[in-house]
């Protein structure tokens, strides 16, 4: 999992950035995937840092040091 440095809002969705190999990479997600997820959209625009990436997998995650807080139910 890689640290989330940053989230952008967009129309449908949002634009993830993330460091890997000593640099930066995006990769977007629509409203629709983040909910399926179970990711508060919102929180994640608000508070990045608190959630990991799998690019590979298109999987965002609270970080487990957080986790508690952001559980959709």
């Amino acid at each position: 999992m890689q640290e989330i440095t940053g989230v952008k809002k967009l129309a449908n969705g949002v634009l993830v950035e993330y460091s890997q190999g000593g640099g930066r990479r995006t990769v977007g997600f629509t409203y629709q995937e983040i909910i399926d997820m179970q990711v508060n959209a919102f929180d994640l625009i608000e508070n990045p840092d608190d959630y990991l990436i799998e690019p590979m997998a298109r999987r965002i995650e609270a970080r487990p040091d957080k986790c508690e807080r952001h559980i959709v139910r």
